[in-house]
């Protein structure tokens, strides 16, 4: 546990160093900075959503709004949090291959339900607009932490949940 937080302390002050505030929502600071290529959620009580340098060039402007939002949703709905205090469960558990298992699910989940708030209400061609967003910040380069479960697979099953049209039983 301390190790692992003395590495995110370290990563947000390396993010920090060389960021330029671009706005303010919700009391939610926004900044730039060239060491990610994707929007990134961090801070529990001083929160903060990164975005790279380059993000109003290579992402179009719903892209853009979308992804903004999935970070915002994810500090409104206190995502953060809930993931500090699994990995708490999972440090407390370690020994115990059931708890990695319903940490990495939890995760996932906590994603995909992060997902399924941003979209919903929207159209088809919103919905494929913030899974071109998603696929793009998930391949390329955010930090292990930031994303859950950065594999293939669980990319592929996000992206199918957001096609979905009808809730499932």
């Amino acid at each position: 546990f301390i190790v692992q937080m003395y590495r995110y302390a370290d990563m947000r002050e390396e993010l920090l160093s060389d960021a330029r505030e671009i706005d303010i929502i919700d009391g939610i600071c926004i900044f730039q900075t060239d060491r990610i290529a994707g929007p990134l959620a961090l801070g529990l009580f001083k929160r903060y959503v990164a975005v790279p340098r380059e993000f109003t060039r290579t992402f179009s402007p719903r892209e853009r709004e979308l992804a903004l939002a999935h970070d915002l949703a994810q500090h409104r709905g206190g995502d953060l949090f809930a993931n500090m205090a699994a990995f708490i469960f999972l440090c407390l558990m370690w020994v115990n291959p059931l708890a990695w298992m319903a940490c990495s699910s939890f995760r996932f989940y906590l994603e995909a339900a992060c997902d399924a708030r941003v979209v919903a209400g929207s159209d088809a061609s919103s919905r494929q607009s913030y899974g071109r967003s998603l696929a793009r910040t998930a391949t390329e380069g955010l930090p292990p932490f930031a994303m859950a479960l950065p594999n293939p697979k669980t990319i592929i099953q996000r992206l199918r949940r957001l096609m979905m049209n009808e809730a499932s039983k």
